[in-house]
């Protein structure tokens, strides 16, 4: 697998950081390589362009959409979203699957980080269509992530080490 090969999908899962997560279909009864995919939800079946490949895993984006989700929800209307600020990586999923997705990522955290075997997570409580000022699930995200960069690093004699630019 090489950057720019394209391959058809069946997203499976989403990632903390609301990416679709698909494989490659592996040979015989090997699993294949995950690709995480920004913008592609559970149960969309998307035509990936790999973007990154990694030795495990790797990153793509859609080319095409051969058969959106049910789960897939047009409700959000940011106009910001559709011009790639990434703000809310969930909006695309439908409220419901939002809630059944992050209570699936606590189990999951809670057998592969804490060892738990079996944990007891209860269904994450929603908001209300008349809570948030009647503005429901939406307009309430309190979260907000700003890469800076210095454009690198250097590493001086000594180990000193510098930013190549300013912030």
């Amino acid at each position: 697998m090489n950057k720019g090969d394209i391959y058809e999908l069946t997203i499976e899962d989403m990632s903390a950081e609301g990416q679709g997560i698909g494989r490659i279909r592996g040979d015989g009864d090997a699993p294949g390589m995950v690709v995480f995919v920004r913008g592609a939800v559970i149960g969309d079946t998307v035509r990936v362009k790999l973007t990154k490949v990694k030795k495990a895993f790797a990153f793509g984006q859609v080319e095409e959409t051969l058969e959106p989700s049910e789960q897939r929800s047009e409700e959000f209307d940011c106009p910001y979203f559709t011009e790639g600020c990434g703000g809310c990586p969930w909006a695309q999923l439908s409220y419901d699957a939002q809630l059944q997705a992050k209570e699936k990522q606590v189990r999951n955290k809670l057998q592969r980080i804490a060892g738990i075997e079996d944990p007891r997570v209860l269904p994450i409580i929603g908001m209300e269509d008349d809570d948030n000022e009647g503005q429901g699930p939406f307009r309430y995200r309190d979260k907000a992530s700003m890469p800076v960069s210095t454009g690198g690093i250097i590493t001086r004699k000594g180990g000193i080490v510098e930013n190549l630019g300013d912030p």
